[in-house]
């Protein structure tokens, strides 16, 4: 409670996260991030522009402009399904149960999960540990992700499989060559007009102009 207590006061002032979320000190949540009431965040990083609703992130990282609807489950705790018993009472020292029979933790289970950027997340959606999720991708509502998921795919159900990619392959690649997310607010703001609009291959090589690292580079001049 007490790291809950003083990421309160680390990010009191920031006006767009809610006063009734949890955010622990050994989180960092971008200023230009929206976290929501009821949100739950635990040792977890939040990208500029990126949204989280009423969620509990646990150990995870996320990028930029990424969409966390409300009630997702992303890196909750594993239990040892091998071990005589699946309590943590027996292999963890600080668990769930509020009682520690055991010196030092076994050698945990759990890995950090690392969302992309543009990442959109549905409602429902459960994401266990060590799981990477690519650029672009889809979690679809209620999906349970098991297993890493590649940049621009489209996953769904239990546990979640790949439904289709969000575009043809060399309009994918186009995007990631792009990485806009990176790119200053100001100029994503100012061309606003290339991403408002079904993308064709065109337009996605017109991102990759405007906004390249050769772009971004001469920017800096």
């Amino acid at each position: 409670m007490r790291k809950y207590l003083a990421g309160f006061f680390k990010y009191l002032f920031y006006q767009r996260i809610s006063k009734f979320a949890l955010i622990d000190s050994r989180s960092n949540i971008s200023p230009y991030a929206t976290i929501f009431r009821g949100a739950k965040i635990f040792n977890s990083t939040v990208g500029e522009m990126t949204y989280v609703g009423a969620s509990e992130l646990v150990n995870t990282d996320i990028g930029k402009f990424c969409s966390i609807a409300k009630g997702c489950a992303i890196g909750l705790a594993e239990h040892r399904i091998s071990y005589a018993s699946t309590s943590p009472v027996f292999y963890e020292k600080i668990n769930s149960t509020g009682r520690s029979w055991v010196k030092d933790n076994s050698d945990p289970i759990e890995g950090r999960i690392k969302l992309g950027n543009d990442v959109w997340v549905g409602r429902n959606a459960i994401v266990l540990s060590g799981v990477n999720i690519g650029n672009g991708a889809v979690i679809a509502a209620g999906a349970v992700v098991t297993k890493d998921v590649p940049a621009y795919a489209i996953v769904g159900g239990v546990p979640a499989k790949m439904i289709k990619m969000r575009f043809l392959p060399e309009i994918s690649e186009v995007l990631l060559k792009s990485e806009w997310w990176n790119a200053p607010l100001e100029k994503i703001a100012a061309n606003v007009a290339l991403f408002g609009k079904n993308l064709e291959l065109t337009d996605a090589e017109q991102i990759l102009k405007v906004f390249g690292k050769q772009a971004n580079f001469l920017d800096k001049q």
